[in-house]
C-alpha cells in the first residue's frame, strides 16, 4: 500500500508512533517530499505525541474480589426448569392438534359419502344433516358440451363465498351442464341452522379447491416459468458493474489512482553549459536531504579560439530549525586552453515561506566572490573572445601601459519562486551590483558585468507510485546581448530520467540519466550557435549526484 492524500493520516500516525519498516518509512518521505503542504500535518502529528509515562501500584492484592456463584446456579436452574416446562406443554400441544385433524377428517368422508349417495338415489330432499348442515357448492362438466361462461362461473363462485360467511344459513347449490341451447340452471335449498364445526370448515375449503378443477379461465395467462427467468436476467443485468468489463476495470483502476501535481522539486533543465542551481538558485533546500552534485562541462572543444570548460562543485541542504535552505557552490572556468579563467565561491540563503497550505514561497540571495585572470602570453591583441555565450569582447590593449593579471569582484543575485499544486513560477536576477569584469583592456574604462534575468514557468505530473514522473517547463533568458526561449521537458521512469530541450535561436539539447537511491549520474548534449562563429557548435555536460535519504523529519514553513 502506497501513501495517498486518503490514508496519509494513517501514515502518518503510524509514522510518529514508529510502526512503519525502513522502507514504508522512505515511501512516506519521498511521498511528503513531493507534497510538501502535507509537512505541517506531519508537524501536528509530532506535536501531539504524548509519552508513555509507566504507572505502578503497589496494593494490586487490595483490589481483588472473590465473586459467589449461588446467583450463577440459581439463574442456570431457573432456565433449566423454563425450558422443560415450555418443551411438555408444547407436547401436549401437538398430541391434541393431531387428534382433532384425523377426527375431522373422518367425519368429513362420511359426510361426504353421504352426499355422493343421495345424488346417486336422486333424492335431493334427504341429504344427511347429521347435527349440522353445511353449505355445498358442485360444479360438474360435461365434456361432450361447451364449458359454463366465466360469468356464470364468477357468480356461483360469488354465492359460494357467501354461503361462507353465513354461517347459519345452509345452502345446497347444484349445477348441471346441458346442452348449447339449454342454459345452466342452478338450484339451491336452504336446511336447517346449526351450529359450524371443523369439518364444516374443512368441506368449504375442498369445495373451493375442487369447484375450479376443469375450468378454463379466460383472459391473460401468465407463464411464471419464463417471467421467474427474465426477473433473474433482470436481476443479473443490475448487478453489472465497470469493474465486470476488463477494458472498464482498467479505466476505473486508471481513473481512482491518486494522481496529481507537484511543483516542489529539484528540477532538471536541459539547457547547454548551465546548471539547475545556475539557472534557479532558490531550488536549494527544497528536498528534505543533503545533496552534493559535480558538473563538468565543455563548449565548442572542436575550435579551441571559444572553447571553454566549466567544473562546478555545489552542496546544499536544509535547516529544520532555520526552515530555509542552504547552499554552497564553487565555479572554475578555463577559456581558449587558459587564456581567460575564472573561479568564483558563492553562498546561497533561501528561506520557505507557507503562505496557504498549498501555496509557498522560497524567496533567496546569492553572494558571490571571484577573480578573473588572463594569460597574458597567450592573448592575441583585437582578437574576439566569447567568454559568456552570446556576449562577444575584443582585446584593445595599450601595449605602452601596464596590463593587469588578476581582476578581484564580489556581487550579489536574487531569486524568488512561487509553488501552487498546479505550477510553479520562478525568476533571479544575477550581476545586482555589476561588477567591473574588464580584462579586455588597459584603459580606465570600466566594463560592467551584464545583468542576466531568467524567468521560469512549470509544471510535475507524478503517478500514485511516484515512478512516473513528467515535468515540462518554458525558460526566458534575457540580458543585454542575448534573449533566448526555451521549451523543455524532464521524463523519468523509475530510475530512468530523458529529458529534452528546444529554443528560438535554433538550439537544442537532449539529456540521459540514471537516477538511483543515493546516486544519479546524467549525461547531456546540446547544439547551440555562438555569436563568434558562423556555425553551429556542440556542448556536452556530465552531473553527477551524491544525496542523503529524505529526512525523517518533515520540513517546516515560516508563516506568515
Amino acid at each position: 500500500m502506497q501513501p495517498t492524500h486518503e490514508n496519509i493520516d494513517r501514515w502518518l500516525f503510524d509514522y510518529t508512533e514508529g510502526n512503519l519498516s525502513s522502507d514504508q518509512e522512505e515511501q512516506l518521505e519521498l511521498f511528503l517530499m513531493n507534497h510538501p503542504e502535507l509537512e505541517l500535518d506531519m508537524d501536528a502529528w509530532e506535536q501531539a505525541k504524548v509519552d508513555v509515562v509507566p504507572m505502578t501500584f503497589d496494593h494490586k492484592d487490595s483490589l481483588y474480589k472473590k465473586r459467589s456463584y449461588k446467583p450463577v446456579l440459581a439463574l442456570a436452574l431457573l432456565a433449566l426448569f423454563i425450558t422443560t416446562s415450555t418443551y411438555y406443554f408444547t407436547n401436549q400441544k401437538e398430541n391434541s392438534s393431531i387428534a382433532a385433524k384425523q377426527q375431522v377428517q373422518k367425519q368429513s368422508k362420511l359426510e361426504v359419502h353421504s352426499i355422493k349417495t343421495s345424488r346417486k338415489t336422486g333424492n335431493t330432499n334427504n341429504t344427511p344433516t347429521s347435527h349440522y348442515t353445511p353449505a355445498t357448492f358442485f360444479a360438474e362438466t360435461n365434456h361432450s358440451s361447451p364449458v359454463s361462461s366465466p360469468v356464470e362461473t364468477s357468480r356461483n363462485v360469488a354465492v359460494l363465498l357467501l354461503s361462507d360467511e353465513s354461517s347459519n344459513a345452509h345452502i345446497s347449490s347444484r349445477i348441471s351442464t346441458l346442452n348449447t341451447s339449454v342454459p345452466t340452471n342452478a338450484i339451491a335449498e336452504t336446511a336447517s341452522k346449526t351450529e359450524p364445526s371443523l369439518s364444516y370448515l374443512e368441506e368449504v375449503q375442498n369445495i373451493k379447491t375442487n369447484a375450479l378443477k376443469g375450468m378454463k379461465v379466460g383472459g391473460y395467462r401468465t407463464n411464471f416459468k419464463a417471467e421467474e427467468l427474465v426477473q433473474h436476467k433482470l436481476k443479473d443485468a443490475t448487478e453489472i458493474s465497470l469493474g465486470d468489463i476488463n477494458l472498464f476495470r482498467k479505466i476505473d483502476h486508471l481513473l481512482s489512482k491518486d494522481i496529481g501535481l507537484s511543483n516542489n522539486q529539484s528540477y532538471d533543465y536541459a539547457i547547454p553549459n548551465q546548471s539547475n542551481l545556475d539557472l534557479n538558485f532558490s531550488s536549494v533546500g527544497t528536498t528534505s536531504q543533503t545533496l552534493f552534485q559535480a558538473i563538468s562541462s565543455v563548449r565548442s572543444f572542436e575550435s579551441s579560439t571559444q572553447s571553454k570548460m566549466n567544473n562546478q562543485l555545489s552542496l546544499d541542504g536544509y535547516s529544520r530549525n532555520m526552515r530555509a535552505g542552504f547552499g554552497l557552490q564553487l565555479n572554475y572556468d578555463q577559456f581558449n586552453n587558459g587564456l581567460l579563467k575564472n573561479s568564483n565561491v558563492a553562498a546561497i540563503f533561501s528561506p520557505k515561506i507557507a503562505l496557504t497550505r498549498k501555496i509557498s514561497l522560497e524567496p533567496a540571495v546569492r553572494f558571490k566572490m571571484g577573480t578573473r585572470t588572463l594569460d597574458q602570453q597567450k592573448m592575441v591583441n583585437q582578437s574576439q573572445a566569447e567568454f559568456e555565450t552570446g556576449q562577444v569582447n575584443t582585446f584593445q590593449f595599450d601595449t605602452s601601459l601596464a596590463i593587469g593579471r588578476t581582476l578581484w569582484y564580489r556581487d550579489l543575485d536574487a531569486g524568488l519562486t512561487i509553488h501552487t499544486p498546479l505550477f510553479f513560477l520562478s525568476a533571479q536576477l544575477t550581476n545586482l551590483f555589476s561588477h567591473n569584469e574588464n580584462v579586455y583592456s588597459n584603459t580606465v574604462t570600466a566594463l560592467k558585468a551584464a545583468k542576466n534575468f531568467t524567468f521560469i514557468a512549470g509544471t510535475q505530473y507524478i503517478s500514485r507510485n511516484e515512478q512516473l514522473i513528467f515535468a515540462p517547463y518554458v525558460l526566458l533568458q534575457h540580458n543585454l546581448y542575448r534573449q533566448e526561449l526555451y521549451g523543455g521537458f524532464t521524463f523519468k521512469a523509475g530510475k530512468f530520467q530523458v529529458g529534452g530541450s528546444y529554443s528560438n535561436q535554433a538550439s537544442g539539447s537532449l539529456s540521459i540519466g540514471y537516477q538511483g537511491k543515493n546516486f544519479a549520474l546524467i549525461g547531456q548534449s546540446s547544439y547551440l550557435s555562438l555569436a563568434s562563429m558562423t556555425e553551429k557548435t556542440f556542448a556536452h555536460q556530465l552531473t553527477l549526484r551524491i544525496h542523503s535519504s529524505v529526512s525523517k523529519k518533515a520540513r517546516r514553513y515560516i508563516s506568515l
